[in-house]
């Protein structure tokens, strides 16, 4: 009311929100995400075709978090992780950040093996309201990536880890002798499917377990997604945690 006595113009006074959080989505782009089987699967009811890998899930629900995100006015950044130099871009506001993000997230598919540890170690979110999203099958790393996110929970930043398994790799469904190749480092092992299948599906299912407690126990948020279940329930089950 002051400036509209001096200058006869009405102003409205427009305050940036406290609450902005910033997200920074770490993405696992190893060899071994490239991995998938359900390419083949008949579309959704929707037309909606299936992840051709655990990469084409992973990158896409990363864009799905980035763009509510971005749509609320918060911040997002983006550390992509695999055998060559790291991708690194700041948290940025700002529906047009969408497409720079796009198009880093495409610019070429999974190779070789990545320390996920060591890029959570480094990154410096200042913000009180900080979010810290690992994408990743977790195939290639021991504790490292846990403490580096317990520190994150212990400094009040929420953290989560969005475990992306191939179905193929629950089920084990393959019954002739086969010959199985490291996406990661090329190496090569034949074997009889039959002989193993019962113990690798044991052994399978205690490592998922191990990852979720070790999440729980570090206060990390859990999510697992198998790449023939719907997309959008994996964002809908995220979604449904945020405060």
């Amino acid at each position: 009311w002051r400036v509209l006595g001096r200058t006869d113009r009405q102003v409205v006074k427009q305050y940036e929100s406290d609450r902005r959080t910033d997200v920074q989505l770490l993405l696992d782009r190893s060899g071994s995400m490239a991995f998938g089987t359900t390419a083949d699967h008949p579309p959704t009811a929707w037309g909606v075709p299936w992840p051709t890998s655990k990469w084409d899930a992973a990158r896409t629900l990363a864009l799905g978090l980035a763009f509510v995100y971005l749509r609320q006015g918060d911040r997002a950044g983006l550390t992509i992780v695999d055998g060559e130099e790291p991708c690194r871009l700041p948290p940025k506001g700002g529906q047009r950040h969408l497409g720079e993000l796009a198009g880093h997230v495409v610019a070429r598919e999974p190779v070789g093996s990545a320390s996920l540890s060591d890029q959570l170690e480094l990154l410096m979110l200042r913000s009180r309201r900080s979010v810290v999203v690992l994408v990743s099958d977790l195939l290639a790393e021991t504790e490292g990536w846990q403490r580096a996110l317990a520190v994150h929970t212990a400094r009040g930043r929420e953290a989560w880890v969005i475990h992306v398994i191939d179905p193929a790799e629950i089920a084990f469904p393959y019954d002739e002798p086969t010959l199985f190749v490291d996406l990661e480092v090329g190496d090569e092992l034949g074997l009889n499917p039959r002989e193993l299948a019962r113990s690798y599906r044991e052994e399978f299912a205690a490592f998922l377990a191990r990852q979720e407690r070790a999440c729980l126990d570090a206060g990390v948020h859990y999510l697992r997604l198998v790449t023939d279940q719907p997309l959008d329930q994996a964002l809908a089950a995220f979604l449904a945690e945020q405060p």
